[in-house]
């Protein structure tokens, strides 16, 4: 697990190396993937673990300075942006991105400039990390997907195989989308063996 920091306004990314005398080395600049001039990407930055998010306060994807916030995620080799998050009811103005925070899969965003109750009242926005379908979790002991690819649904495969029409594939994955419980399901399952994340 890395040491990290970020650097306010900058974002940067930063890691201690190991070593009689600890130092920070910057590890990353992270920039928005959609930047443009006077969003204020870096303006606010919060981290927790391997997950970052990054405020965009003068943003302009919902109106002139709606704002937004950035997802950013380490994948063991290099942080990576995971997603963009905008206000449901984003409008000029809003600012939403002013201030970040998150705390694993939790995050939260001011929006100073938005008004339910007149004229810069203000709201705080949180999200939560939901976990992608796994179409390769058929099914755990209980008869219902558990979360977890396994030997339950490798064993489920059995009885179906070569079964055609749309019943039949299992997994819903298949390269050549046929209806039918074959190598490709089984490849399925091997690949994502394991948790879904």
């Amino acid at each position: 697990m890395h040491a990290l920091a970020i650097a306010i306004y900058l974002a940067f990314i930063v890691t201690t190396t190991a070593s009689a005398q600890l130092e920070w080395v910057e590890e990353q600049k992270l920039r928005a993937s959609d930047g443009a001039s006077y969003d204020f990407f870096g303006r606010s930055v919060s981290i927790s673990g391997d997950v970052a998010i990054v405020g965009a306060f003068r943003d302009d994807d919902m109106g002139l300075d709606s704002g937004s916030a950035y997802i950013y995620r380490f994948n063991g080799a290099e942080w990576v942006e995971e997603q963009k998050l905008l206000a449901s009811d984003g409008a000029e103005y809003d600012y939403f991105g002013n201030t970040v925070s998150i705390s694993g899969g939790i995050a939260i965003v001011g929006a100073y400039g938005t008004g339910p109750f007149g004229l810069w009242t203000g709201s705080a926005y949180i999200f939560q990390r939901i976990a992608a379908p796994c179409p390769a979790d058929i099914t755990g002991p209980d008869g219902s997907p558990d979360g977890t690819v396994d030997v339950n649904d490798l064993l489920l495969l059995r009885d179906p195989w070569g079964t055609a029409g749309p019943e039949g594939d299992i997994t819903g994955i298949d390269s050549e989308p046929d209806g039918v419980v074959d190598v490709h399901d089984l490849l399925a399952i091997l690949t994502a063996w394991g948790p879904c994340e």
